[in-house]
């Protein structure tokens, strides 16, 4: 008997649940084990449905086929480009103040000890890249193709958190949309494309008030070595640089394509 637990028992236990079953071999597939578990835990079919989560069990399905079960190589990147295919309407004239936040888990971290409340374990992420400390968030409105600060970012190989968050003068900023990654299973091409429905907090706005129905956001990289200063860095954060948005041909350790579509989330750091 295993016993999974977390807050409501369907985002992180089914995260692990469907691993389970893949490793298992009650199910082959990514989308097969999660009809799976939302037909067996749920009344309404609504399993795992947090984006981030969603595509961490791709990547397990993944890496039980391609891998053997083992955890693929995880390369670093360096950042080119990272696009917003509409502006989101945060503020009252249906603008933004837009600005990205990378995190990974603090190495070292360890889970919550049985018995203790996680409101007593320190922020277990460390944050990577804050885009306001290389320029103030601009105010834009009604544009298409909102380039976001992230030129030349250098970030190291494994699992990484995106936040885009609209900044507020007056109040708390608001996240407006985020997402969880694995360098070891970037899309060779150096072109990652996530709808609305594979971003978390986003694909909450079911009546597209806040974002277009057809939003995509776009994120441009190559794989890269560490840079030579980064000794046991995190990431290296320089001034914008007039670089290609294009990948350069990934190595023979780069990891195999994927798709996007199998889709942590915030919850996802608790885990």
């Amino acid at each position: 008997v295993v016993a999974i637990h977390c807050k409501a028992g369907k985002g992180r236990t089914g995260m692990f649940a469907c691993c389970l079953l893949l490793a298992l071999g009650t199910c082959s597939t990514s989308a097969e084990v999660q009809e799976y578990f939302a037909k067996h835990r749920t009344q309404d079919g609504k399993g795992v449905q947090i984006p981030s989560q969603r595509r961490f069990i791709g990547y397990y399905s993944q890496m039980l086929r391609l891998y053997s079960g083992s955890p693929p190589p995880a390369p670093p990147v360096r950042l080119s480009c990272c696009v917003l295919s509409s502006t989101p309407r945060f503020d009252p004239d249906g603008g933004c103040d837009p600005f990205v936040i990378i995190s990974r888990r603090r190495p070292g971290h360890k889970h919550v000890p049985l018995g203790q409340s996680e409101a007593n374990v320190h922020n277990p992420l460390e944050v990577l890249f804050d885009s306001r400390k290389l320029s103030p968030p601009q105010h834009v409105v009604k544009q298409r193709d909102v380039r976001l600060g992230l030129r030349d970012v250098w970030l190291p190989g494994g699992e990484l958190k995106f936040e885009v968050f609209d900044q507020d003068k007056l109040s708390k900023d608001d996240i407006m949309m985020g997402f969880w990654i694995h360098t070891g299973f970037l899309p060779l091409d150096g072109v990652l494309k996530l709808t609305k429905e594979e971003l978390d907090d986003a694909v909450k706005d079911k009546s597209h008030q806040l974002i277009d129905k057809d939003f995509v956001l776009t994120l441009n990289y190559r794989f890269a070595e560490a840079p030579s200063n980064a000794a046991g860095a995190v990431a290296k954060q320089s001034p914008r640089k007039s670089t290609t948005d294009g990948a350069a041909p990934p190595s023979s350790t780069s990891p195999p394509p994927t798709t996007s579509g199998v889709v942590g989330s915030h919850d996802l750091q608790d885990l």
